[in-house]
């Protein structure tokens, strides 16, 4: 029997791009009602998060499962070569090239500024300042998510690669095995003590997901990148196990979004290159060893 070629709906990607791949440059900003101001047609009112789950339910998750089901039908037809790969690798080069264009943004710079801790004493200034960081945090979802699909994309590449199978990437953090009964303890024992001295800002509960689930929402670091790098560095081997593809520098970049004075910064090396001060290693040595000895005690 022949196999006829399967056809490609591109329905769901083409929602994608536009919800993901370009800013809206011209977001409704609206100071008489500023819940109404909108970012692709999604309002401040919503929050990051309902924009978040917007793009993860209505989009990511149908479209993953629709490209799965494609793929299935391509391997039946012996069009994996022919239509499935170039189609997975034109998407890779998209997705990329949205990042980077998101990333060098002018317009997401302009709006980093209003994360500044300036108090406006214009009640129309102050409006806009909390439309505009709603603007940079939606931005950041489409960068999360054009990321995500890109992972995606390397894996259907990876898989089709060789006849030979190879293991997926892993692109979470794993727990040793001897902690893993106290990791809840552990992680937030670590969390305390870095929130006091002001390293992140999240819940005990969002660092431990970090650092536990598979895909867990990003949190907020506040110091500098190299104190993240050698927090990562003391922790693999002592509690985390050491990744090679992608390493654990790679994971922390994406599960640890660095802010200095209120603004998102994108590292340009995902590795440790130089230790932070003694006073840095110090404290930093001091909440992994204390974590670890209380509740490693039998």
């Amino acid at each position: 029997m022949k196999k006829t070629t399967p056809i490609y709906d591109d329905s769901l990607e083409v929602q994608l791009t536009d919800m993901l791949c370009k800013l809206d440059e011209n977001p409704k900003v609206n100071i008489n009602q500023i819940g109404s101001s909108a970012y692709k047609g999604h309002l401040l009112a919503d929050g990051q998060d309902g924009f978040q789950k917007f793009i993860h339910m209505s989009l990511y998750l149908k479209f993953i499962e629709y490209f799965d089901n494609y793929k299935v039908r391509c391997i039946n037809a012996y069009a994996v070569k022919t239509n499935f790969i170039p189609l997975v690798k034109r998407l890779l080069s998209q997705y990329n090239e949205a990042i980077d264009s998101l990333y060098s943004s002018n317009v997401r710079e302009e709006w980093s500024r209003y994360f500044d801790d300036t108090q406006v004493s214009d009640t129309e200034d102050n409006l806009k300042k909390q439309a505009f960081q709603f603007f940079y945090n939606a931005s950041a979802v489409q960068i999360f998510y054009s990321g995500k699909l890109a992972d995606k994309m390397k894996e259907y590449i990876a898989e089709f690669d060789t006849v030979i199978p190879k293991p997926e990437p892993e692109y979470y953090f794993t727990v040793l095995p001897a902690f893993t009964s106290q990791s809840h303890n552990i992680l937030k024992d670590m969390h305390k003590n870095l929130k006091a001295m002001k390293y992140v800002d999240c819940t005990d509960e969002a660092f431990k997901n970090v650092f536990t689930n598979k895909e867990p929402k990003p949190i907020r670091w506040l110091q500098s990148q190299r104190s993240l790098t050698y927090l990562i560095k003391q922790l693999t081997g002592q509690f985390l196990v050491e990744k090679i593809k992608p390493s654990n520098y790679y994971i922390a970049e994406r599960y640890f979004h660095i802010f200095k004075n209120g603004k998102f910064l994108h590292p340009k090396k995902l590795r440790h290159d130089k230790d932070p001060n003694p006073e840095v290693i110090e404290f930093i040595d001091g909440v992994i060893d204390n974590a670890i000895k209380i509740y490693s005690r039998k």
